[in-house]
């Protein structure tokens, strides 16, 4: 089987990591994995590695708004021997937490002169969530019908993306946004 990119873009309390879950190779369970019979020996076996992100609300077949060159940086290694790369919201010229919402990631590799794609999305959740909080700590008990429609349209969120809707979940959130200030 050819090789294949595969990897999660992850939320992060001061920005966000992509893991790289390709895996080595095995016959039986990743027939695509590294130091296969089609596949480099490694992350960092092949000749370009970069990684583009795209924020909620930007055209995800325009331009990305960050071009990370994963090769110019040490990733860790994780508890399944995955290679993690951590990115802090001021490098990419955000604020703590990151805006809610669906991000896109899209991870181009390029070995032994063939490019090789791999796409994810991931919801974020940290800004909206820090929102509901502050307005759930100063809310009169019992809460009001409005605090806790809040918190099910986030949890509806939450599901939406699981399930692969990424634009309803990102509908929810822009719900959330337009309305939490005016709520309660």
């Amino acid at each position: 089987m050819p090789f294949q990119v595969l990897g999660s873009l992850c939320e992060k309390c001061d920005g966000l990591t992509w893991t790289d879950t390709v895996g080595q190779y095995d016959i039986a369970t990743r027939p695509f994995g590294y130091g296969g019979p089609e596949s480099p020996a490694a992350y960092d076996d092949v000749t370009s590695y970069v990684l583009d992100i795209w924020k909620p609300g930007s055209d995800i077949n325009g331009a990305s708004d960050y071009t990370l060159d994963l090769l110019t940086n040490t990733p860790t290694i994780d508890s399944d021997g995955n290679p993690v790369w951590t990115i802090s919201a001021g490098d990419l010229g955000e604020e703590e937490p990151m805006t809610s919402g669906v991000w896109y990631g899209r991870v181009t590799m390029v070995w032994d002169g063939d490019t090789y794609y791999g796409d994810c999305m991931s919801l974020f959740t940290a800004d909206i969530q820090s929102q509901i909080d502050s307005k759930l700590r100063t809310a009169p008990v019992p809460i009001t019908i409005e605090m806790a429609m809040l918190q099910a349209e986030l949890e509806s969120a939450k599901a939406n993306a699981c399930c692969g809707y990424a634009t309803r979940a990102q509908e929810s959130v822009d719900w959330l946004l337009a309305n939490i200030q005016n709520c309660c």
